[in-house]
């Protein structure tokens, strides 16, 4: 999925390659928008600044909306420090752009 969205063959996924694809609907999660939306009152409600992809799984995972396997690739599509979290505003911003 990574390599199919970077464009610029960097090895990372910048958030305008991501929305380029999501825009596209080339991966096939045309209503990742509503899921990261849905998970949202879950992941403020944990007070956390960082979300990984463990906390986003037991969100979305309570909705039964995605894999462990899909909220590892959203989390590293989003990570742009590589540090294997990306902070409740990224998310909350990602969510509102999709």
């Amino acid at each position: 999925m990574l390599a199919r969205a970077d464009a610029d063959r960097d090895g990372r996924l910048s958030v305008e390659e991501f929305l380029d694809v999501m825009n596209a609907g080339e991966l096939g999660l045309g209503a990742l928008g509503a899921v990261l939306q849905s998970a949202l009152p879950t992941l403020e409600a944990a007070g956390g600044a960082l979300v990984g992809a463990d906390e986003l799984a037991r969100a979305l995972g309570a909705l039964g909306s995605a894999s462990a396997e899909d909220c590892a690739a959203i989390v590293e599509c989003l990570d742009g420090d590589g540090d294997g979290a990306i902070t409740i505003e990224e998310f909350r911003l990602m969510a509102d752009l999709l």
